[in-house]
């Protein structure tokens, strides 16, 4: 959820579930710059943290993260950074012993493939990886199918890079994103439009 009403620092608040586990709930936050804060051109900008667990030694992952990302000309864009996890050694352990907490991050899109049909507004392709022998390590295809301007489902398969710490010792699993936006608040009224002087 966004929280802040500014155009040029906007920062984000949220939580993930991770369930069935028994201490399903961690904490995100990010604050971030849109493109051309800086100087006409710059690219987006991205602090932030997630996993910020409630159970010391299993939860507990406290990832940094830093992205800079770019809108390309014509349409898509390119993503990357890096990822540190601060928290307990234990949660970034891999299955062979290493404890890797480091990590390059990044993704790509393409434009929009514009449907416009009933129900189906577009398609964007869409690729990402974390690197990282840890839990979060995995990377994979996926698409972006926007019904609206408000909801899209993401799907696609997710490839790990240490199987056995996933569920099932699983190499890969198959995810679906419901993004839903809400407007909890409205926008503010606009400004009224300077009368014009009357025609001659």
């Amino acid at each position: 959820m966004g929280i802040l009403p500014f155009d040029k620092i906007q920062l984000e608040i949220g939580f993930d579930l991770f369930l069935p586990t028994e201490n399903p709930l961690a904490l995100n936050a990010k604050v971030g710059t849109p493109e051309d804060t800086f100087f006409p051109g710059s690219p987006s900008v991205a602090v932030g943290i997630f996993g910020v667990g409630t159970k010391s030694d299993v939860t507990d992952y406290f990832a940094l993260h830093a992205m800079v990302q770019k809108n390309l000309p014509w349409g898509g864009y390119v993503a990357v950074g890096g990822y540190y996890g601060a928290g307990s050694a234990t949660v970034w352990t891999s299955s062979t012993g290493d404890v890797n907490r480091a990590g390059f991050m990044g993704g790509i899109a393409s434009p929009d493939i514009n449907v416009n049909l009933p129900g189906l507004k577009k398609l964007i392709l869409v690729a990402d990886v974390q690197t990282g022998k840890n839990v979060f390590g995995a990377g994979g295809p996926v698409i972006y199918v926007y019904f609206n301007d408000a909801i899209d489902l993401l799907t696609g398969p997710v490839f790990f890079f240490d199987q056995d710490l996933q569920p099932g010792h699983s190499s890969w699993m198959w995810t679906l994103q419901l993004d839903i936006d809400v407007t909890l608040l409205p926008p503010p009224p606009a400004a009224p439009a300077p009368a014009s002087a009357p025609a001659q």
